[in-house]
């Protein structure tokens, strides 16, 4: 290794490190010819992928992620799906997987249209990352992970599968207070990450963008009955119940802390028309926003 090539080397690792350290878990190396750096690059881009679906998983899996964990699967391959490398997990899901195997051995055949649509589409465009869900068969039992393919270079990728399990220890010690655990384990990964996805868009307030659970469905790209039986789930609430109490608490902190009209406050908080918006904020209340205004209006200052 010549003194230009360890001067790139050095600062790829140094990279790396910052952006760790940041919290970036989704950097990665772009990975060379060089035999001598490529296998550290390809080690830590997987020590990174493996951070990235933990932290991701235990951050989308809020309140219960203190009582579960993941399974991970990484694997290095080209474009024709030869492998060039992979995690030492694989080799205990996959015994019979070997360098130059073919990737495609490891995704069941009804999966691989799915799996062939992912990988042109991450081909196609600008982003270096694409996530979907991927059924997978390994020790003859048949599991749904969490999918992210990420491109490192020219001609190699990095495919992680992710699939989360409840520990059964927690779950006998929690099972009377968590009832929800088991099911909770049902859920696919994809439509877990949907899920926590809407809850973070409903407590962002954007809710004038919105205004349907119709949208939520179409817009994250997860079916209206997944949608409510996870958040529920997840929540313990209903996302009909959840998105209209956040919606009237925002629309009340406007009344009593703006000036805005309540036609706008309605429309602000995600109500088609004054009437509806007027109903269920009575309702949730046990009050008239109307005279609310109007006797905030009358206090002195």
């Amino acid at each position: 290794m010549d003194t230009n090539e360890l001067t790139h080397f050095t600062n790829q690792l140094c990279k790396v490190i910052t952006e760790l350290n940041k919290g970036n878990f989704s950097y990665r190396i772009k990975t060379d010819n060089n035999p001598v750096t490529n296998g550290i690059y390809q080690a830590l881009n997987m020590f990174a992928e493996n951070l990235d679906n933990k932290i991701l998983f235990f951050n989308f899996l809020r309140p219960n992620s203190l009582y579960q964990f993941t399974h991970s699967y990484h694997f290095i391959f080209q474009s024709n799906f030869t492998l060039i490398n992979y995690s030492n997990s694989v080799q205990e899901a996959f015994p019979k997987i070997q360098v130059g195997n073919s990737l495609l051995n490891v995704i069941p055949l009804k999966e691989q249209d799915k799996f062939h649509s992912n990988f042109e589409q991450l081909q196609q465009t600008n982003s270096n990352k694409i996530v979907f869900s991927l059924d997978i068969l390994t020790n003859s039992k048949n599991y749904n992970t969490y999918a992210t393919l990420h491109k490192t270079a020219t001609d190699q990728y990095i495919l992680s599968l992710a699939r989360t399990i409840i520990h059964p220890e927690m779950l006998s010690e929690y099972a009377e207070t968590h009832t929800s655990l088991v099911s909770i384990s049902k859920v696919r990964p994809h439509e877990l990450e949907c899920i926590a996805q809407v809850y973070d868009y409903i407590n962002s307030k954007k809710f004038q963008h919105i205004k349907t659970i119709e949208q939520f469905s179409s817009l994250y790209g997860i079916n209206i009955s997944a949608l409510q039986k996870g958040f529920k789930l997840l929540y313990q609430d209903s996302i009909y119940q959840y998105y209209l109490k956040q919606r009237l608490e925002y629309a009340n902190d406007l009344i009593l802390n703006s000036s805005t009209s309540l036609k706008e406050i309605a429309f602000d908080s995600g109500f088609t028309n004054y009437s509806n918006f007027f109903k269920n904020y009575t309702k949730y209340f046990n009050r008239n926003p109307n005279k609310l205004r109007t006797n905030k209006k009358r206090k002195p200052k």
